[in-house]
């Protein structure tokens, strides 16, 4: 996916994935991706009922951006 080349933070999730706080990193991205689309989009993301604007890859591309933006704005407040 090329959105992901810009925002090396989703290839090293290790460096904000807060152990003490999530179990693991899908436990991570799960709780970012509810709370970024429900923010954002106006639905809540839910892994075991996939909306389905997460099969469409023009919006699916949007999310990754707006990942990629949140990363990058956890980046600049530390």
């Amino acid at each position: 996916m090329s959105s992901l080349s810009g925002c090396g933070e989703l290839m090293r999730t290790y460096d904000y994935c807060d152990s003490g706080e999530y179990s693991s990193w899908e436990q991570y991205y799960e709780n970012l991706l509810a709370r970024l689309t429900s923010e954002h989009f106006g639905f809540t993301y839910n892994k075991r009922k996939l909306n389905s604007r997460f099969k469409n890859r023009k919006c699916a591309d949007q999310y990754v951006n707006l990942l990629c933006q949140c990363f990058v704005k956890k980046r600049n407040q530390k």
